[in-house]
């Protein structure tokens, strides 16, 4: 049953609403051009009237669906998911032509869902070759790890349940970008014609009163009646999630070439996921886009049976996993001889996708899968960061003031004893403001120059 819908004075009169919402942020503008982003531009709530302008009628050009970190925070923007500065919309990218259904059946489809209460009316629905749908959230929120797993996990909700009109399974990063309403589509020269199908945002609440409660998901195989389901199944779940996304992220970084690492990846991928897909076929489903997504680009090629049985084997373990997780109350113990396969950790994972031969900033940007050397590396940046935020400066700047402060003692030493030379050091002491230890140090500093 959805969530009963709230009451909000914010509405949505036009596109721009839905992308621009708060003044949080900087959403990306990104032209592309022979396959590749040819440039890549930054505008704030300011900026509507400039975007609408340099994108209307132009051919490809795209859209964030949330906003950035902008210069005074990061220098430089970037479309980077750990500079992501607010979470705006749920986004669902269709693809029904690849199923060669009619783009008016899937939105006629699409329609007969929200009027049987099956998927919440989008705030936005955009089409030119495909379709989007875009679900705007009341004045954004926070990306931080809780929020974003959350609004990837009504992401993928969504998708599921749309996976027959062609729902892209891939378009879930938060950090991602779609054709901005009013371009043109190259590939069918047609317009992004948007219309507003609801004039009022949800609260994440709100969407995830259309997705199946995690709760229930974790419960599947083992139902407990009458039971309060223990805080473990949450912990679980946040865990595994943050591990998903990691391994997303390292699709990206790979440029999706798993070559040598291809049935590892999967296997562990799939394991992850069958925590999260209620039965075998939804989980081969997802697998195959997974596999047809690194498939192209690595050297090794998987047949279907090869695929499967990696699959089949992740949900047996995942399974047996997840019975263990029950009986123990949720708690995983160390215990090598118990028979059963638990998730690899982070150090195993570390060196079986080869995450440390990447570079120190990419690495950084993973969650879950991290040496010892990047967490500790991590943990003190969060210090840092914790320290600046408290007024406490940086060690570099305390001791470039240090040395100023000298030196201007320094240059006033050096006046005094030009007026007079036979100054005793008590007085010139008493000058400066120093003691007299201070003063012999700082004509020794002088006589060093010298």
């Amino acid at each position: 049953m959805q969530a009963k819908e709230h009451y909000t004075n914010q509405r949505i009169r036009d596109w721009t609403d839905v992308f621009f919402s708060t003044n949080t942020g900087y959403v990306a503008i990104a032209r592309f051009g022979d396959g590749a982003i040819k440039e890549q531009t930054f505008h704030g709530r300011r900026d509507i009237k400039r975007v609408k302008d340099m994108t209307a009628g132009q051919e490809d050009v795209y859209i964030s669906i949330n906003s950035f970190k902008g210069w005074h925070e990061v220098g430089v923007p970037t479309r980077e998911a750990h500079n992501l500065k607010q979470i705006r919309n749920i986004a669902i990218d269709i693809d029904q032509y690849d199923l060669g259904l009619p783009k008016e059946e899937a939105i006629k489809e699409i329609q007969r869902m929200m009027n049987s209460d099956m998927i919440p009316r989008p705030n936005l629905l955009t089409h030119s070759n495909g379709i989007q749908m875009f679900y705007n959230i009341e004045n954004g929120a926070s990306p931080n790890d809780k929020i974003a797993w959350w609004a990837t996990y009504i992401t993928e909700q969504f998708v599921s349940k749309l996976k027959h009109v062609g729902a892209d399974p891939q378009v879930k990063d938060l950090s991602r970008i779609m054709r901005v309403p009013n371009s043109i589509n190259s590939r069918n020269n047609s317009i992004v014609e948007p219309f507003i199908w609801k004039t009022t945002p949800y609260t994440l609440q709100e969407l995830y009163g259309y997705c199946k409660p995690f709760e229930e998901v974790y419960s599947r195989r083992k139902k407990r009646h009458n039971k309060k389901l223990p805080y473990g199944t949450k912990l679980i779940n946040n865990v595994n999630y943050a591990r998903l996304v990691d391994l997303e992220r390292y699709i990206q970084v790979m440029g999706g070439d798993l070559t040598g690492k291809r049935n590892t990846f999967i296997y562990v991928y799939a394991f992850h996921q069958s925590l999260i897909e209620s039965d075998f076929q939804s989980l081969m489903y997802k697998m195959q886009n997974v596999e047809r997504r690194i498939g192209s680009r690595s050297k090794e090629k998987f047949t279907q049976k090869e695929l499967e049985t990696t699959v089949r084997k992740a949900y047996d373990d995942a399974k047996t996993f997840f019975e263990y997780l029950v009986n123990n109350d949720f708690k995983i113990t160390n215990k090598p001889k118990d028979g059963i396969r638990k998730p690899y950790t982070s150090e195993n994972l570390v060196k079986l996708l080869d995450i440390e031969d990447l570079p120190d900033n990419e690495q950084m940007t993973f969650k879950t899968i991290v040496s010892n050397r990047i967490r500790k590396l991590k943990d003190r940046k969060r210090k840092e960061t914790h320290r600046r935020s408290q007024g406490i400066r940086p060690m570099q700047e305390y001791q470039q003031e240090r040395q100023q402060r000298k030196q201007a003692r320094i240059d006033e030493l050096k006046k005094i004893l030009a007026n007079n030379p036979s100054i005793s050091k008590v007085k010139i002491a008493e000058k400066l403001g120093v003691s007299r230890q201070q003063v012999y140090n700082l004509l020794a500093e002088l006589k060093s120059v010298k």
